[in-house]
């Protein structure tokens, strides 16, 4: 019996030990790059290194729902003001809809808004707030002048952006600042109808283009 003992002792303490060798045989090949010599050594230590690998796949997707179910919970609070039981429970079931519906989006296209905000993004944010103040006030002075120095118009544009999210925000962009708004999408060019033939011009130099896509540059993931 203590022989028994002992044996079953000992194949519990090298399982142990073979787990923790396999997994820094799965580290030393993730560092090398899987080359020949660490995939021997996962092989030799290893009998099923496949069962032990942790994919990024499966982290990725629940900080992407929390962060997205915070962000929806605090946003909701702020726009509420109030704090019954009613509608505390309005708000979870509508943040836990909205939730459903923007995971099934992900697994439908495979692109997540990424969870860190690169400078250029904010960089670009502080820019479209600026240039929404300034087109405010121009739509505000043609509006009370009495001889209306408007001139719509509708233009042509390209979106040269490389990513869905990119091109979206690009198009949302152009219909936050006053004075333009994009009507129709046809593959990489949009239809803007602008107030003025100067706000068209402003558009077609392709300034607010060029932000955009610098901004999301290396961002997808």
């Amino acid at each position: 019996m203590g022989r028994i003992g002992e044996r079953e002792s000992n194949q519990k303490t090298f399982g142990v030990l073979s787990e923790a060798t396999c997994y820094h045989a799965i580290v030393c090949s993730l560092r090398l790059n899987a080359s020949s010599g660490a995939n021997e050594c996962i092989r030799a230590t290893c009998p099923n290194p496949g069962s032990h690998r942790m994919s990024p796949r499966k982290i990725k997707p629940v900080q992407h729902a929390l962060v997205l179910g915070m962000s929806l919970a605090l946003f909701w609070l702020l726009l509420s003001g109030h704090y019954t039981g009613l509608l505390l429970t309005l708000g979870l079931a509508s943040v836990a809809l909205v939730m459903y519906l923007a995971l099934r989006m992900d697994r439908v296209d495979g692109e997540r808004q990424p969870l860190h905000l690169p400078p250029m993004l904010i960089t670009y944010w502080a820019w479209h707030f600026a240039e929404i103040a300034k087109c405010n006030i121009d739509v505000a002075r043609r509006i009370v002048n009495p001889n209306l120095p408007i001139s719509p118009t509708v233009v042509r544009v390209r979106a040269g952006q490389d990513s869905p999210i990119a091109t979206a925000t690009y198009a949302n962009s152009i219909t936050l600042t006053p004075g333009t708004v994009t009507v129709r999408v046809e593959g990489d060019e949009f239809h803007v109808h602008a107030l003025s033939r100067e706000g068209a011009k402003d558009l077609e130099r392709g300034e607010m283009e060029r932000r955009v896509r610098e901004a999301f540059e290396g961002t997808a993931t």
